[in-house]
């Protein structure tokens, strides 16, 4: 069974990566998809009041605390 070159490589990618723990390849954020990823984390520790009775949705709309 003969391996070509490109074979070779690939398997030698894999064991590279397998035994350090690093790709040959730089993967990074663009500096958008970290924008994005920031907002997301900030929008997920906003404190959200649930509004359970009719009195408390309308006291929402009034802007009445």
């Amino acid at each position: 069974m003969s391996s070509t070159p490109r074979k070779e490589a690939q398997t030698l990618g894999h064991t590279n990566f397998a035994v350090t723990g690093k790709s040959r390849f730089a993967c990074s954020l663009t500096p958008d998809q970290m924008a994005d990823l920031e907002l997301q984390t900030a929008i997920q520790q906003v404190p959200v009041k649930q509004l359970r009775t009719p009195k408390e949705l309308a006291d929402f709309f009034n802007g009445e605390d």
